[in-house]
């Protein structure tokens, strides 16, 4: 197999133009894909791989997947989750239905994923049509 070029296919996610942290539009399944990369041991016999890729707009767990193979025949896998998360957010739930007159309380939670405590205000308007 000497002298013949390795048949690499490169992809790697990209923020779109009119990105907006709010927005939940992108899910693009994949994020990143190498399918052939050269890598060399170290002292330890351990490599590192530098990868950079945007993530999608998914708020999720990802999973990491790394196949590698030597022209000996040797083999390694790995993988690993990374964790996408929004800081803090509030979530509510609306009735279905209503008719003219109803009046309803609605229960907002608040969820605060920082690691540590965290002041969080929230404003509540009312909207009379």
């Amino acid at each position: 197999m000497a002298g013949i070029k390795p048949n690499t296919r490169n992809w790697y996610h990209k923020i779109r133009r009119d990105f907006n942290r709010f927005d939940r539009i992108d899910f693009t399944q994949t994020l990143l894909f190498n399918s052939a990369r050269e890598l060399e041991f170290t002292k330890d016999r351990t490599y590192t791989v530098n990868s950079r890729f945007s993530l999608n707009d998914q708020v999720s767990t990802f999973k990491i997947t790394v196949n590698l193979f030597s022209s000996e025949g040797k083999y390694a896998f790995a993988s690993q989750d990374l964790v996408s998360s929004m800081p803090a957010y509030s979530k509510f739930t609306l009735p279905t239905t209503m008719v003219m007159g109803d009046k309803i309380d609605v229960p907002i939670n608040i969820v605060n994923n920082h690691r540590t405590f965290k002041l969080i205000s929230m404003k509540v308007r009312e909207y009379v049509f």
